[in-house]
């Protein structure tokens, strides 16, 4: 999602110009500054739950290491 985000943003800033969504010569700053603060808060609740799910993966980790595939 976050790379389809920085897609959508550079095709803002690098668009011809645009009259009706131009301010001072930027391309619609105001979703340009709208799209930011979304990737902000994505890259923040990834870095939040990175932890969180290094620990649940190490858990399934160590489960599959103790299941003996002869046994099932």
């Amino acid at each position: 999602m976050v790379p389809q985000l920085v897609r959508v943003l550079k095709n803002l800033i690098m668009a011809g110009y645009s009259p009706e969504h131009d301010v001072s010569g930027v391309s619609d700053p105001f979703l340009q500054v709208d799209i930011t603060r979304f990737e902000h808060c994505t890259v923040t609740m990834v870095v939040e739950i990175q932890p969180k799910l290094f620990v649940a993966l190490r858990c399934w980790f160590d489960i599959g290491k103790s299941i003996q595939p002869e046994k099932n």
